[in-house]
This record gives C-alpha cells, structure tokens and sequence, in this order.
C-alpha cells in the first residue's frame, strides 16, 4: 500500500507539471485517466468486495468528471485551432 501512496505523489507532481508548463496535455491527461483505469480493470483478475464503504460510486463520478471535461477540452483546444487569427 506503501508504494501505491508513494505513487500518487509522483502523479500529482506530473499533474502540477501538466498545469504550469503544459496546459494543452491537460484534457488528453484528463481522458486518459478512465481510460487507463478501464484497461487495468479488464487485465486484472476481480477483486472481492469486502469493505464497509464502497467507493466505487464516488471513482464513477470521478471518471466520469475526467471524462466530460477531457472531451470537452479536447473539442475546445481543436476549435481554438480552426479560428484564422
């Protein structure tokens, strides 16, 4: 569990990174996010659910989020880019 915290730091760190030097990786980031977690869902064996809290509704809602706003500045960044300046 250690090295799975340890491991959200470092994509914090590469989030913060995306926002200040990078601001046009962002929504391809965003969109990737569920996608990522999609396929790792699909190549690892089921997990048995045995918590009290289940959190899943509250990553749906994430992923979800994550993906709108993806899309939505995917679609924004291409329109930017047929504007004649």
């Amino acid at each position: 569990m250690r090295t799975f915290g340890i491991s959200n730091y470092l994509t914090g760190a590469l989030f913060i990174l995306i926002a200040l030097q990078a601001k046009h990786l962002a929504p391809y980031v965003l969109t990737l996010i569920p996608v990522c977690y999609a396929f790792g869902m699909w190549v690892s064996p089921p997990v048995a659910q045995t918590a009290q809290f289940n959190g899943k509704y509250f990553m749906l809602v994430y992923f979800a989020v994550c993906l709108v706003i993806g899309v939505w500045g995917i679609a924004w960044q291409r329109k930017q880019q047929r504007i004649p300046k």
